[in-house]
């Protein structure tokens, strides 16, 4: 059949329009019989409601619906997709549950369900013949959905823009072994999480594969996944996250208020243990504020790799470059305990990594430290930043770097402490602070220290060795308040961003 524009309320008049009546038969028949390639126009100011969803196109339709409303006060997906929808396009629509506000529930509650098939290639690789390809969206808001806008398994060349999801359970764009995904311009705000040891865990941007299958063949990391711009807001959790991701940029986006700001994590097997880290992340020209001057949320960007001390499965790898963090540090739990007990939490926290380079970086009223060193960093590189008033109320010496464990090798570049407003019971104890000699450190250029009582607190025994470090990238000359375009033209210049 060749493909057709259709109007809605021409090609099926069954549909309510109002969206008193549920409409899921009378619109799943138009989707069914709209040949591949088929443009549906839905009217402004419609609202079509799916409670008994979902529905599914026959083949790759456009769903043009600008100013329309989808209701969905159901259990289940609004639209689900599979391997026969690549190429469909969503444009303007609006979807609306009755489950804002609550915790996380009716896990199938969600806006899009989108599904491809996982298979392995006689090679023994990764076959992407049966995964979705070439969804858009675009202007496509969710609201009250009680588990996710966008859930996305065995998808490739993914793109959204001006994408919004407000007021959900858990999730607002999470992708399962996802490759080749763009997100421009994202907002989600008020996302309330699900209790996982006492933290409200949620996703507002997520990467990472299905973590109850073993076979990474068919449920491989996801990869090659960039994150432009946009706002993520008053979540219980993460704001960008990746489980063991590969090639991750994030930039110039603006997150606020969030438990954890930016996270790329390892990813555990079927039974909880870590098996890769995130490798290639990229946070370039983001904003991190914790909203808050008590100290009660976590770090604000966390790049943390697979392993134990001593024994490493895979390291993190990126780069932290051009950021602003503040008022992030050490964290409480959604009981008020105390969510930093091994005192490692900073506006910038790394353990278990390998040539990582943090550089340009604005760091204000970190707790207790402003970048801390866990264990296990080889070849970390810190270049040029500013840290000003790290602090905390008990633990006596915050400082500006910290190196709490064993393992780790790192170049110290112009760091610069400043001396701000703060009032803590203690602040600028020292400019770096050592918790062990088994560690190098040497330094590439002379810090200003000035504002610490003392310039470093212990490693006295440290070696100063020569070791490998990564190289600096070549900084954008960016007006004082660069456009996304602007970033995003230099990361792809530098080789930072698709």
């Amino acid at each position: 059949m060749t493909a057709a524009t259709l109007d809605v309320r021409t090609a099926a008049p069954d549909v309510d329009l109002s969206g008193v009546a549920c409409s899921t038969t009378a619109l799943q028949q138009l989707l069914t019989d709209a040949p591949t390639g088929s443009v549906v126009h839905i009217p402004a100011g419609a609202t079509i409601n799916l409670s008994d969803g979902p529905v599914t196109p026959n083949g790759a339709v456009t769903l043009d619906a600008r100013g329309a409303t989808i209701v969905d006060n159901g259990t289940t997906p609004a639209f689900a997709l599979g391997p026969d929808n690549s190429g469909s396009r969503f444009i303007g629509l609006h979807l609306q549950g009755d489950k804002g506000g609550r915790p996380y529930g009716n896990p199938m509650h969600r806006a899009f369900d989108c599904a491809g098939t996982p298979a392995v290639g006689a090679d023994g690789d990764t076959d992407t013949a049966g995964w979705i390809r070439g969804l858009r969206f675009e202007d496509v808001s969710v609201d009250g959905f009680q588990s996710a806008g966008w859930w996305m398994q065995h998808c490739l060349d993914l793109a959204y823009r001006s994408c919004e999801v407000t007021n959900c359970g858990y999730a607002g764009f999470e992708h399962l072994s996802c490759w080749n995904v763009t997100i421009d311009d994202p907002h989600v705000e008020r996302l309330y999480g699900k209790d996982a040891n006492h933290y409200w865990q949620s996703y507002p941007i997520a990467f990472s594969r299905d973590q109850t299958e073993d076979d990474l063949a068919r449920y491989p990391r996801s990869r090659w996944c960039d994150v432009r711009g946009g706002l993520i807001a008053s979540t219980g959790w993460e704001g960008v996250e990746t489980h063991g991701g590969d090639h991750i940029t994030v930039l110039g986006t603006r997150v606020h208020g969030c438990y954890h700001g930016i996270a790329a994590v390892p990813c555990p097997d079927s039974t909880g243990a870590d098996i890769m880290g995130p490798t290639d992340i990229n946070v370039l020209f983001c904003t991190v504020e914790s909203g808050v001057s008590d100290g009660s949320l976590g770090s604000g960007i966390k790049l943390i790799g697979a392993g134990i001390s001593g024994r490493r499965t895979e390291a993190a790898t990126g780069r932290i470059i051009g950021n602003t963090v503040i008022g992030y540090g050490s964290g409480r739990t959604n009981t008020g305990a105390n969510g930093d007990p091994s005192t490692v939490a900073a506006g910038v926290q790394l353990y278990q990594t390998d040539h990582v380079l943090i550089d340009d970086f604005r760091i204000i009223e970190p707790s207790p430290f402003g970048i801390a060193l866990w264990y296990d960093n080889t070849s970390a590189r810190i270049g040029r930043g500013t840290i000003s008033d790290p602090w905390h109320d008990t633990f006596a010496n915050p400082a500006a770097v910290a190196i709490r464990s064993t393992g780790n090798s790192l170049a110290l570049g112009e760091i610069t402490l400043a001396k701000g407003t703060k009032s803590a019971a203690h602040k600028n104890a020292a400019g770096l602070y050592v918790s062990s000699n088994a560690n190098a450190v040497r330094w590439t250029a002379k810090p200003d220290f000035r504002a610490a009582k003392t310039s470093t607190l212990g490693g006295a025994g440290m070696s100063a060795t020569d070791f490998d470090i990564p190289d600096l990238v070549d900084l954008p000359k960016l007006s004082d308040n660069p456009t996304v375009a602007d970033i995003s033209a230099w990361a792809t210049s530098a080789g930072l961003a698709r």
